[in-house]
Order: C-alpha cells, then structure tokens, then sequence
C-alpha cells in the first residue's frame, strides 16, 4: 500500500524553520509549493503560514474545491484581490515579519504588497519549502520509483515502435498515449529528435522551408 502524504510533517518542518529565521509568518506563491505542502492543485493561489493558524487564498473559481481537499488549512476566498484578502489576514492577525518567496514574487507585487501592509513587514526568503523538498519522504521514494518503472516501460515501447519510415512526431505521439494507456501523463511534452541534435538542449531542430 503507498504510504499516505504527511501534510503536517512537512508544515511542522518549515515552521520549525520560520522560528530559526525569526519570522512570525511566511507567504507561499509558488505553485508547486503550494501542492507540496497543502496537496491544492488549484492555480492562483496562495499559503499564509503562521505561528497558530494556516491559511490558503484562492478565488471564486477554486474555492469549492479547496473546500473539498484541503485539510489543515482555514480556506479563505479573494473576492476582490488575493493582495486584500492577505492584508486583511495580516492586520487581523498582528503580523510584524512576513517571510515570502523572493525568486518567485516579481518586484511589481512585492511593490504592491508592500504598499498595503508596510515595507518593513516583509522578508525575503530563498528555497526554505525547497530545501525540504530535497529530502524524500517514504511515499515520494515510492513514487520515484513507480515513475521510473513507468517511464522505462514506455521507452521500450518507443524503442520497438521506431523504424525506418516512421517520422518522429508520430513516435511523440507514441510515448505520449502510452503514458496516458497507463494511467499516467508525461512530465512534459513528449518529442523525438534524430542523433545529430542530441547534442543541442532538448534536440532543436532549425524550421523547415
């Protein structure tokens, strides 16, 4: 049986990590982040960890869903912005030092961000949730594997399908609607390239005509 994702080990670890930094909260942009800690797949949508609450913000069309899924997490919808929904909670809730992602905010909305709750509130961080990332828990290694097995099985396939006369988008499609055969997607899209490109990243070929 694949081991059940633990939410609250991962939460539990980056606050431990927000006390070190001297942070009262911290603000998660990142998508993938989002999920990692949260397993929301919704876009547009934001985490606002404290030192006692949990918050995710997302919009009218996620919020139902988030409703459904999220544990852990008090769900707050953004009826007008998720900049005013943030700064109401961070007004609320007394907030003097907001940890947020510094490679993923662009500097116009930590602009805007800033002007709604004061410049000094801010801090910011690089990789905290990325430095947790790196270590695997039981049901990520599990997972990598499956991923692997996966992966060699439609590569095979490609292999056995790959011939003289057969043209490298339809060896593409090939990989791409075996990984769907077997339930699953690839990481990304799928292409084929002759050897002589291999050595240009990701095989590049210059247009046709």
């Amino acid at each position: 049986m694949m081991p059940i994702i633990d939410y609250k080990r991962r939460l539990s670890i980056l606050e431990s990590a927000l006390r070190r930094e001297g942070l009262d909260s911290f603000l998660v942009t990142s998508e993938t982040n989002v999920t990692y800690l949260s397993g929301f797949l919704g876009n547009d949508s934001v985490l606002l960890i404290t030192g006692r609450k949990r918050f995710l913000i997302t919009d009218s069309r996620f919020i139902e869903d988030a409703r459904d899924t999220v544990k852990d997490f008090e769900i707050k919808l953004a009826t007008l912005s998720t900049y005013e929904a943030l700064e109401e909670l961070i007004i609320k809730k007394g907030l003097k030092k907001i940890g947020f992602e510094a490679m993923n905010l662009p500097y116009g909305v930590i602009s805007r961000l800033g002007k709604l709750v004061g410049r000094k509130k801010l801090a910011p961080t690089k990789n905290l949730v990325e430095e947790i990332r790196i270590i695997k828990d039981a049901r990520e290694v599990a997972l990598i594997k499956d991923a692997v097995r996966l992966t060699k099985k439609v590569f095979d396939k490609a292999i056995r399908y790959a011939r003289p006369g057969v043209t490298e988008e339809s060896i593409a499609r090939t990989i791409e609607s075996s990984f769907i055969e077997y339930g699953a997607q690839a990481a990304f899209q799928p292409f084929a390239r002759p050897a002589r490109t291999s050595s240009k990243p990701h095989a590049s070929q210059p247009p046709s005509g």
